[in-house]
């Protein structure tokens, strides 16, 4: 093999590589993501969330609502079947990342945010037999304005149950 035949193969293998090592972190985050948004048992959105900010999934909240912090995704995923446009959770013990708000704590949950519609959703979860998950309309843009288009988001989240 010449010098030139070496160094275009590693000029593709290491691209190559570093794409195959990108696509199994997101398979990964996708996974972990859909398990607790299935709501199979309480969620835990700290440790998840932070992961998903230092792996650059995340960048910083668009909007923080009630102590629930909403991120925009950086990278596309597919959570349950969905193509999340965004995450959102809030966990007890994480006051460097969830921003509190005065008053009551919401419950621990995780979500995500999809250009489905609330019917759309609620069908998809139905036909996988997910019957604990919540589904409501997206109050926000992901610019964390109040959405006054017709298009509107989704939130398909698990809450804790006591």
């Amino acid at each position: 093999m010449t010098k030139f035949s070496l160094a275009v193969l590693l000029f593709f293998a290491v691209p190559i590589g570093v794409l195959a090592q990108k696509v199994s972190e997101t398979r990964k985050y996708s996974s972990m993501l859909g398990k607790q948004v299935a709501c199979n048992s309480n969620p835990k959105a700290g440790k998840l969330l932070m992961e998903l900010s230092r792996k650059r999934f995340i960048s910083k909240t668009y909007v923080v609502q009630d102590s629930i912090s909403y991120y925009r995704l950086k990278r596309p995923m597919s959570v349950l079947g969905f193509n999340p446009a965004a995450v959102f959770g809030f966990q007890q013990g994480y006051d460097n990342f969830f921003l509190r708000s005065p008053g009551t704590a919401p419950p621990e949950m995780v979500g995500i945010i999809t250009r489905d519609s609330v019917s759309s959703a609620k069908t998809k979860l139905s036909k996988l037999g997910l019957k604990n998950v919540r589904v409501e309309e997206h109050l926000y843009n992901l610019a964390g304005n109040v959405n006054r288009s017709k298009k509107k988001f989704v939130e398909i989240m698990c809450w804790e149950r006591h």
